[in-house]
């Protein structure tokens, strides 16, 4: 997705998974910035690895699922 693509859409949270490089780039663009959800706080940002290496297999996509839900529930 473009940074244009970002701003057309409408969400409540944002789930990232990107690398450090990748996240600092992000946050430092005026659209990212503007989005409402991150305005909001309601970005919930996941490291891009293990996540790349293993989220194609059942193990890894647990634990992707598993980590988002600690990050909303606020345990992790």
């Amino acid at each position: 997705v473009t940074y244009e693509g970002l701003a057309s859409i409408k969400s409540d949270y944002i789930f990232l998974m990107a690398t450090d490089e990748d996240l600092a780039q992000l946050e430092s663009n005026a659209i990212w910035n503007s989005l409402p959800a991150v305005k909001e706080g309601k970005v919930v940002k996941l490291g891009a690895s293990p996540y790349f290496n293993q989220g194609y297999s059942s193990v890894g996509r647990e634990l992707l699922v598993n980590e988002i839900g600690e990050m909303l529930n606020g345990t992790k």
